[in-house]
């Protein structure tokens, strides 16, 4: 992996998300091997388990949502993100800030996802 194909990678994720787009979301993690929602989290490998963890994008009235490459060596990644919404089913606003660790295939797809992140409600 190259910046530039991690960047075209940081693009359709993010894209996935504003979109509110679940199915392409999942399709970026399609080949993932572990994914883990938080450091202490037990991981999740199919794209059930990784669909239940990304259903409430479709609830969040996304006001700000950025990711931004970190640092990259060979397959690995550090990314930084933060997003701020508005929870639509009950109108409470979220602020979150974190950090994502991916490894990527030989196809460009994530096979390996881990985030560390805190949440200002």
């Amino acid at each position: 992996m190259n910046r530039e194909n991690v960047n075209n990678w940081i693009n359709g994720f993010v894209n996935a998300w504003k979109e509110h787009d679940v199915d392409a979301v999942l399709d970026i993690f399609d080949c993932v091997e572990e994914y883990y929602e938080g450091p202490f989290s037990e991981p999740v490998s199919t794209r059930k388990e990784v669909e239940t963890l990304w259903i409430d994008i479709k609830y969040q009235d996304i006001s700000n949502l950025v990711v931004d490459l970190i640092a990259l060596e060979k397959d690995t990644s550090a990314m930084h993100w933060y997003l701020k919404y508005r929870d639509i089913r009950d109108d409470v606003f979220y602020e979150m800030d974190g950090t994502y660790e991916v490894k990527f295939a030989e196809n460009g797809k994530c096979r390996y996802f881990k985030q560390w992140w805190v949440i200002n409600e």
